[in-house]
């Protein structure tokens, strides 16, 4: 036996907090139900970085007591 899963809308999203979520962390989308008109929101993990690549700077650990002090401030 198959589970159905429906989400329903009695109309489509204004705002972006309207929206259903679809995607799977690495590629995404906002989707706000329209019918006649359509409005998808994309996003992939690559579209603001570039290329996909390593971020981690080893030296970050020592600036964050200094960073943790400002902080407090």
């Amino acid at each position: 036996m198959h589970s159905k899963q429906l989400i329903w809308r009695d109309r489509p999203g204004e705002f972006f907090t309207d929206a259903l979520p679809l995607g799977n962390g690495r590629l995404g989308a906002m989707v706000y139900g329209g019918v006649e008109d359509e409005l998808l929101e994309l996003n992939i993990d690559t579209l603001w970085s570039g290329v996909p690549r390593v971020f981690t700077v080893p030296q970050a650990r020592e600036a964050l007591p200094a960073i943790r002090k400002a902080l407090m401030r």
